[in-house]
């Protein structure tokens, strides 16, 4: 990936893959509980969930329901490590 990525894509791409995969960063009570929240929601809720929290609500999204969204995640901590 060679577009630069924010502090804050960056820390979502790390908690949703500890999400899904337990790699990346281990996020705290909130952000945990928050992506929890995520799971359980119907795409209705997900959607409200993302207008509040954009960036966990995108990194959420690619790692649930889109296929290489795990791969892109990997891509954008790995981008955030370099810069």
């Amino acid at each position: 990936m060679t577009a630069q990525i924010t502090q804050e894509q960056h820390e979502a791409a790390a908690h949703v893959l500890w999400y899904f995969k337990r790699e990346g960063w281990q996020p705290g009570s909130f952000t945990e509980s928050l992506l929890s929240t995520f799971g359980k929601a119907d795409m209705n809720n997900v959607r409200k969930l993302a207008g509040a929290f954009p960036e966990l609500g995108d990194a959420f999204q690619l790692g649930a329901y889109f296929a290489g969204g795990i791969e892109i995640l990997r891509e954008r901590f790995n981008a955030g490590l370099r810069q």
